[in-house]
């Protein structure tokens, strides 16, 4: 199937396989699809048409050094250059190019040992080798931009209040659960236990990840045992607190609430 896919177009595929094998194209679309089983005949069709993937075909292992291809490396060969690849930057070479330079340097290597001159193993190495060190430099680049994404990511959902001046009170949680009476103009407040913490506590909840519904279930006791004890006047609150909290409580009040409910 794999080779198929891989060296076959979708809108012709059956019909290639007959000119490429002589056998029906019905037979290769039953073969395809699991309603028959591989041919000798069709088997020996692909051989004749791709003499160096024939070990591949027959056994499904490959010997790069003396030209018998898996389907990646067959299109490998067929769809890079050496000398394209040697002038690249090392950086920039694709998998596809780099299982080409294993392909020759297999192949080099062979030469070499029978004594005969060929391309230099050296340079096949090298350019690999220099590959391998960049593309270690950008996965340690990522890793660094990644934490840097946490970091950022830690810092915007980090839950801020202050009081100013006259008492207003100013946060960047959003205020999307209204759990007062509907007729009230809903607040936050913190450092006690009451309506105001409770608010927040839902909307902190729900920011840092539950939903509506649960936010609203864990308001309470996440009321009780986080904002009551935040600073009266200016307090912050990490997304991992509130998760830790979570972890540690809250998803166990979830669990016990959903087996009572059945």
């Amino acid at each position: 199937m794999e080779l198929i896919d891989r060296l076959t177009i979708e809108s012709r595929r059956f019909r290639q396989l007959d000119e490429w094998t002589k056998c029906p194209a019905d037979s290769w679309r039953k073969f395809y699809v699991g309603r028959q089983r591989c041919t000798e005949e069709m088997l020996e069709g692909l051989c004749r048409n791709f003499p160096s993937l024939s070990m591949w075909i027959v056994t499904g292992k490959h010997d790069y050094a003396n030209q018998q291809y898996d389907p990646a490396g067959y299109i490998a060969i067929d769809k890079t250059s050496l000398s394209t690849i040697f002038e690249k930057d090392p950086a920039q070479i694709t998998e596809e190019e780099y299982l080409r330079l294993e392909i020759e340097l297999a192949r080099q290597q062979m030469i070499y040992e029978e004594g005969k001159s060929g391309l230099s193993v050296s340079k096949i190495i090298e350019t690999m080798e220099m590959r391998e060190r960049k593309m270690s430099r950008n996965d340690m680049l990522n890793e660094k931009l990644d934490e840097q994404e946490k970091i950022l990511r830690h810092e915007h959902m980090k839950a801020r209040l202050r009081r100013a001046q006259n008492g207003e009170v100013i946060t960047n949680v959003p205020h999307v659960i209204n759990l007062r009476d509907p007729y009230s103009a809903p607040s936050f407040e913190w450092g006690y236990h009451g309506t105001g913490p409770k608010e927040l506590a839902a909307n902190i909840l729900h920011w840092h990840g539950c939903t509506i519904e649960q936010a609203k279930m864990l308001a309470t006791d996440f009321s009780q045992d986080i904002i009551a004890s935040l600073q009266h006047n200016e307090a912050e609150l990490s997304e991992s607190e509130t998760q830790n909290w979570l972890s540690m409580k809250g998803y166990k009040i979830l669990e016990k609430y959903n087996q009572n409910e059945h």
